[in-house]
């Protein structure tokens, strides 16, 4: 956290270098609370992305830092806007690490294809949810649901057209075929064996 904090004046407050953000904390644990969640918020994200374009990116797409909502301080992104009062309590539990785990894998795979996980096409979330969520899912050594994926990439990601990316149609139907597909070759697996002992 070293890396995207600067300290303030007072030992309760720093400084995000990405963001040009400070916060200010009456305790020391509520400052690393509030920067630890303030990593996985969607204009911190963002603002990660402009800082790896380079000058000719940046005079092209002419874009602007996102502000921060204090309102948001408190709030765990991934875990659906959950307020996190015990930031230890909260990371220890499974749904954050598995929602923090999609994040991160999404994340990474908009860097590799060098677009913005916040604004990037409903074709890239496509991608993602096609080929690189059966993959992370067994890397993990579990599956997560791809509705449970979907919902924390939705919450990372900017609506489209006015909607959130849960309610777009081709990101529903990439889900919706995937679920199917899945069902048939359990299904299948279940029927098979059982049918071989008759």
């Amino acid at each position: 956290m070293v890396h995207v904090t600067k300290m303030g004046p007072q030992p309760q407050d720093a400084t995000c270098l990405t963001c040009q953000h400070t916060f200010k904390a009456e305790q020391q644990q509520d400052l690393h609370r509030r920067l630890t969640l303030h990593l996985t918020c969607k204009a911190h994200i963002f603002n990660c992305w402009l800082e790896r374009l380079d000058a000719q990116q940046q005079s092209l797409l002419a874009p602007t830092l996102r502000p921060v909502d204090p309102l948001f301080a408190d709030v765990c992104q991934p875990c659906g806007g959950e307020r996190v009062s015990d930031l230890y309590a909260h990371a220890a539990t499974r749904m954050h690490q598995d929602n923090a785990a999609a994040a991160e894998d999404f994340a990474a795979h908009c860097d590799l294809r060098e677009v913005c996980p916040v604004t990037c096409s409903t074709q890239d979330v496509c991608f993602y949810l096609e080929l690189h969520h059966s993959q992370t899912a067994s890397r993990r050594g579990g599956t997560l649901r791809i509705n449970r994926v979907l919902n924390v990439v939705s919450r990372m990601h900017d609506p489209v057209q006015g909607q959130e990316l849960l309610a777009v149609p081709e990101v529903l139907m990439k889900c919706a075929v995937r679920e199917l597909l899945l069902c048939a070759m359990y299904t299948y697996f279940l029927y098979v064996p059982f049918q071989m002992t008759l």
